[in-house]
């Protein structure tokens, strides 16, 4: 009986698992940006600590729709574009797998337009999350990702967007070409190799939980 041809995961998935991390590592993304607010140096756990006995532990998620929102566009993007990418190289190359040098240059464009399209979520992740370290009178006070998004286009105009646009894009080249190149691929095919990993998704959800630790880290 022949077999049948095996499909690749739809690039989707790869904003869902984004996203979905983002419930877990919220935390840490915004004790980071008020620690970059802060007059006082403290620690992180400290920091913590200091706003989740101040305001409950729940606070620690406050933001977290702005999170979700920023990587089911980042994230969704920079794996889509990297699927469009690639596949247009190896059309045009004929060949059925890219070189070292075209996952680079495949991985690199997609992490920067990923990192273009996701930079206005950025600043409402950021403004969302250090609000909590200002007084009361200088919070922005958004309800949630998509009031911030709207609140800021109308108040502020659409320029406002591309605060931080320039190092957002180099990040996002930098972190893209190790994830979508050659470490993604050879995690999913080390973990294809494990006897009861032989199914659809679960050697795709292993390489990619790796994956996501390994981001987590760089950030």
């Amino acid at each position: 009986m022949p077999k049948s041809k095996k499909q690749g995961q739809p690039f989707w998935l790869g904003g869902a698992a984004a996203s979905m991390a983002a419930c877990f590592t919220h935390p840490l993304d915004q004790t980071k940006y008020r620690m970059q607010v802060m007059a006082t140096r403290q620690n992180m756990l400290r920091t913590m600590m200091q706003f989740a006995s101040r305001d409950g532990i729940l606070s620690l998620w406050w933001g977290i729709s702005a999170s979700m929102l920023r990587q089911s566009t980042y994230s969704t993007a920079r794996f889509g574009l990297y699927n469009h990418f690639a596949n247009k190289a190896r059309e045009r190359s004929g060949a059925t797998r890219l070189t070292s040098g075209w996952e680079v240059v495949c991985a690199g464009a997609a992490g920067g337009l990923a990192g273009l399209i996701g930079n206005p979520t950025e600043v409402a992740l950021v403004r969302m999350c250090a609000d909590g370290a200002k007084s009361p009178a200088q919070r922005f006070g958004y309800k949630h990702a998509f009031d911030a998004i709207l609140r800021i286009g109308r108040e502020e105009g659409i320029q406002t967007f591309t605060r931080g646009l320039g190092p957002n894009v180099v990040r996002s080249v930098i972190m893209n070409i190790p994830q979508r190149s050659a470490g993604f691929f050879q995690t999913r095919r080390s973990a294809s190799k494990t006897a009861y990993l032989h199914t659809f998704s679960l050697p795709w959800l292993q390489a990619r939980s790796r994956q996501l630790l390994a981001h987590q880290r760089m950030c």
